[in-house]
């Protein structure tokens, strides 16, 4: 049986839960940082030839929240969310004030989805076979990125 949720967490999670886990934890991670984003997504527009190592070099010098610098090798999801601030600033938000609630949304949002035969997960998870392995990848990052997000907020 599928966990319920609210609207609200439904809207936040649903455009990013079915991501693999490592970009879903660089989309909350990133969304911490909404005006990083903006910076990172008008950056991408003004550095269209970049490639290769030269590409990796220019990101690297920026002084970017490390989810924006890691979304740079996804271009698409980096213009969505400049393109979304309001989104954008919800799940950051969120993700910084309730952390587990974000994602257990995820969960719950990943848990339909299979139920309804839509992702098929290639790892079960130890132990609980009704969690769908997101989180593990979302736990290792959670107090790295927590410092961070202090850091975003300040400046």
């Amino acid at each position: 049986m599928v966990a319920q949720q609210s609207p609200e967490a439904d809207r936040l999670v649903a455009p990013i839960a079915l991501y693999p886990d490592a970009l879903v934890a660089q989309i909350l991670a990133a969304a911490t940082c909404p005006t990083e984003v903006v910076e990172g997504d008008r950056w991408m527009q003004q550095h269209p030839d970049l490639k290769g190592d030269a590409f990796a070099q220019a990101v690297d010098s920026q002084s970017w929240d490390p989810g924006v610098k890691a979304l740079t090798q996804f271009p698409s999801v980096l213009a969505m969310m400049d393109k979304n601030l309001s989104w954008t600033s919800s799940p950051g938000d969120a993700y910084v004030n309730r952390q587990q609630n974000v994602l257990d949304a995820v969960q719950v949002m990943r848990q339909r989805a299979q139920q309804a035969g839509n992702l098929k997960s290639t790892h079960p998870s130890a132990g609980d076979p009704a969690r769908v392995p997101v989180t593990l990848a979302l736990e290792q990052v959670v107090e790295r990125k927590l410092q961070l997000v202090r850091r975003c907020r300040m400046s």
